[in-house]
């Protein structure tokens, strides 16, 4: 289950590094998520550097070991796995971290402009 296991730091070098480290020293529940206040050497997509200042945002990596059949997961889309996974962080951010609504608002409105418009576009019809 996502946030099974969920820690915050106020500051790390990068949450997907900390993921990383911990997979591959076999410390590491399933549905660990690891979530910052600041981070200072985030990865982003294609290994890009991920900056985070200490206002207006929160950064998180997530482990999920699914060992399921691939078959299991047929007709599910990648929209869907995606609402479902925000619908917990959100969760989380408000019960273990103690973010507002209107700051779970303001973070996900935030999140869906990285997204390409097509994503944005298949979340709203999802929603």
């Amino acid at each position: 289950m996502l946030g099974k296991n969920f820690e915050y730091y106020e500051k790390i070098d990068s949450t997907q590094k900390e993921i990383w480290s911990r997979v591959t020293e076999n410390r590491i529940e399933n549905g660990t998520v690891i979530c910052a206040g600041v981070q200072e050497s985030g990865v982003g997509t294609h290994g890009r550097v991920w900056h985070t200042d200490e206002k207006n945002n929160i950064a998180f990596s997530f482990y999920l070991n699914l060992n399921v059949e691939i078959e299991k997961l047929d007709g599910v889309t990648y929209a869907e796995a995606l609402q479902l996974l925000l619908k917990h962080l959100e969760q989380l951010l408000i019960k273990e971290v103690g973010v507002s609504e209107e700051e779970i608002d303001r973070l996900m409105d935030l999140f869906m402009k990285t997204l390409p418009a097509i994503w944005r576009e298949i979340r709203q019809n999802c929603a």
